[in-house]
C-alpha cells in the first residue's frame, strides 16, 4: 500500500510506511485537495481540472469544472 498526502503549490508527498516521506512534484502549481482513494485510484482535485493516479505516484490530470469533495460519490 502507499500513503498519498497533498500540500500547497502541487506538492504530493508518498509514504509507504507512514514514516518516510517522498516529495513528488506532479505538474500543477495548486494546492491539490483533497485526494480520495477511489475503486484502486488515486483521484485530486485543483480548481479547474481532476488529477488520476494508479499508484500515487504518476499523475494525469484532466481540464475541466470537478466536483468539490462533498459532491463526490462513487457507488
Amino acid at each position: 500500500g502507499r500513503f498519498v498526502a497533498a500540500a500547497y503549490h502541487g506538492e504530493v508527498w508518498t509514504s509507504t510506511d507512514g514514516l518516510d516521506w517522498q516529495k513528488l512534484t506532479v505538474g500543477v502549481n495548486q494546492t491539490i485537495l483533497p485526494i480520495e482513494f477511489i475503486n484502486g485510484r488515486f483521484v485530486g482535485f485543483i480548481s479547474d481540472a481532476v488529477g488520476f493516479s494508479d499508484d500515487g505516484l504518476n499523475w494525469t490530470f484532466t481540464p475541466g469544472n470537478p466536483p468539490s469533495a462533498r459532491q463526490l460519490a462513487y457507488g
